[in-house]
């Protein structure tokens, strides 16, 4: 686990939200623009330890709401799709140990118009490039279910 102290940082309005929740729901989005290449690699494992953290903590199911990785930049949907492979070998684990309800994706074909907090990467989200040609992670997306 390796951001508890962050983790406990939503304890305050979470304790709160989940007498009332059905489920947690989180996000994970990462880019170049704003992460570096090792910490985006570890984003299943994050996600899997955020969610496990999340469902022992306030005895509720957890949903990824979306998976966002970018791939702009150089080597980025190679990253991508090692990041989506990774899910698909987290993803059991997910769903026994921190009874995950649904694995979402932010966007699923690439957007050129979205701009936001991640700059230049933003319109590059989607496993699916904006003329509909499948990414790399395409063949690990069809895999998560």
């Amino acid at each position: 686990v390796d951001e508890p102290k962050e983790w406990m940082l939503f304890d305050p309005s979470l304790k709160k939200a989940a007498k009332k929740a059905d489920f947690i729901a989180f996000q994970e989005m990462r880019a170049l623009t704003r992460n570096k290449k090792k910490n985006i690699l570890k984003t299943p494992q994050r996600a899997y330890h955020f969610a496990k953290y999340l469902h022992t903590k306030y005895h509720k199911p957890t949903m990824l709401a979306y998976l966002a990785i970018s791939t702009y930049g150089k080597g980025a949907e190679a990253m991508q799709a090692k990041v989506y492979k990774g899910f698909v070998q987290y993803l059991p684990k997910m769903k026994k140990e921190a009874d995950l309800l649904l694995f979402g994706i932010f966007h699923y074909f690439d957007y050129p118009g979205h701009v936001g907090y991640f700059k230049k990467a933003e319109p590059y989200f989607g496993v699916r490039r904006k003329d509909g040609t499948r990414k790399p992670s395409f063949k690990y997306y069809n895999q998560l279910h």
